[in-house]
């Protein structure tokens, strides 16, 4: 349900003319291209995070929303457990993986 409605917020007409985008400086640092809108900081970065295997064999985890959906009963205790509760309504915990909703932060700018 949260990806079909960000997605649908992706799917705005012209979204990606009033979407926030990289500075050309900080794109630079990060090597990604400034036109492209910024990502959502959204729970669902952790649940879609990307497994790669680095060119040392060391596993890596990048939490950008795109990779395959992992075991959502994992996530959600590991959000417990490290107290990343921003998604989080104030009940969620360990002993309480559920919450009434979830948040996300959008930016927009306009900067195209």
């Amino acid at each position: 349900e949260i990806k079909r409605f960000e997605q649908s917020i992706r799917d705005f007409p012209d979204f990606n003319l009033y979407c926030r985008k990289r500075s050309v400086a900080w794109s630079e640092v990060e090597g990604l291209p400034s036109d492209e809108c910024m990502a959502f900081d959204t729970v669902l970065n952790i649940f879609y995070q990307s497994l790669e295997v680095s060119d040392n064999d060391e596993l890596m985890t990048t939490y950008d929303g795109t990779g395959s959906l992992q075991d959502i009963e994992k996530v959600l205790f590991e959000l417990a457990q490290n107290e990343i509760l921003w998604w989080t309504d104030k009940n969620f915990s360990a002993s309480n993986l559920v919450s009434k909703y979830t948040r996300s932060r959008i930016h927009g700018g306009g900067y195209s």
